[in-house]
């Protein structure tokens, strides 16, 4: 069981670092998402998805360490329930032929959401704090 907790919780904090470096060093994805989503009749700023993308990182590189483990996974979980909230309301109809549609992510935000909730719950109910990447190398169980 503890292995398996180990490698759920690795798996998300891989996809949240991987997924905020993204946001934050590629200039190119911010322009593009600020073309996608709109409040009212203005963009969003290139600069939310920059703030989205360290959020993502920080949560990331917290679900490793076994004190914030848990907090961090139900972060997870508000993070994505916001971006399944942002995906539905703030696409511009319709969205431009040359970028991809946001209610394609919805998906993987459930699915991330999921994830975070469950990371917590194998954490909680393990009951034990240990470090993913120490534990992983050492080969402990």
């Amino acid at each position: 069981m503890a292995r398996f907790a180990r490698g759920i919780s690795l798996a998300g904090a891989i996809v949240l670092i991987a997924s905020g470096l993204q946001k934050m060093f590629n200039s190119g994805f911010r322009s593009d998402m600020n073309q996608v989503y709109e409040l009212g009749d203005s963009s969003f700023g290139t600069w939310f998805f920059l703030v989205v993308g360290v959020i993502e990182f920080v949560i990331g590189v917290l679900i490793v360490w076994p004190r914030t483990r848990i907090p961090a996974a139900l972060a997870m979980v508000l993070f994505f329930v916001g971006a399944l909230i942002f995906n539905i309301g703030f696409a511009v109809d319709p969205v431009p032929e040359n970028l991809n549609d946001p209610s394609t992510l919805i998906p993987a935000d459930v699915i991330l959401g999921l994830l975070g909730l469950g990371i917590a719950a194998l954490w909680r109910r393990h009951g034990e704090a240990t470090d993913l990447l120490s534990d992983a190398a050492t080969g402990v169980a």
